[in-house]
């Protein structure tokens, strides 16, 4: 072959090549501005030590004391083990919160697998009746809890605070704040059994 063909061959696989990457690149971008956002490293990095619970990743989930929104009381442990979880901490007044859980149930509950289970905590001093329960917590598991007493014992300052647990009740991520949308891990965890 002669160096002209070669470098033919070459150039054709260099622009073939690049076409590939920029075309995975942009199909990147666009998915991942209608489905979530990687991050780095489970977890988030750029939020304080100061700031974060006071458990995190290969933890188990602590004990959780709440009422549903029809009087009835148990915990935590009563539920969550069995089953994925994804446990979302929040507030109904909190506007970062209202505009997670609609993102939330745009990109992730339409592709959840059946056996797992969403979780939203709420302060039990924001209701009266369930008929104050806004659209978008839809089919979700409510549990209302002291959330002073949980933001005193686990260091929570971030709302809204999402802690994904495995089926042994092990934290396996935690996203803090709304950010720039869902973490890629969490979609990740909560709709495939790879991992």
């Amino acid at each position: 072959m002669s160096i002209k063909n070669t470098a033919k061959y070459l150039l054709v696989g260099v622009i073939a090549f690049a076409g590939a990457v920029s075309g995975i690149l942009i199909g990147y971008q666009y998915v991942g501005e209608k489905q979530a956002v990687a991050s780095n490293i489970i977890g988030d990095e750029n939020i304080a030590e100061k700031m974060k619970l006071n458990f995190g990743t290969g933890d188990t989930f602590p004990l959780v004391e709440y009422t549903t929104t029809h009087g009835r009381s148990g915990n935590s442990r009563q539920f969550l083990p069995g089953k994925k979880s994804g446990v979302i901490i929040a507030d109904i007044g909190c506007e970062p919160c209202q505009g997670f859980m609609e993102q939330w149930n745009q990109i992730v509950e339409p592709k959840l697998k059946k056996d797992v289970q969403q979780v939203v905590f709420l302060g039990s001093d924001n209701f009266v009746s369930d008929k104050e329960l806004p659209n978008y917590l839809g089919d979700k598991i409510i549990c209302l809890i002291d959330m002073d007493k949980f933001r005193k014992e686990y260091n929570l300052t971030i709302l809204p605070t999402v802690v994904v647990v495995d089926e042994a009740g092990i934290v396996r991520h935690i996203q803090y704040g709304q950010r720039q949308g869902i973490d890629y891990e969490i979609l990740k965890f909560l709709t495939t059994h790879d991992i």
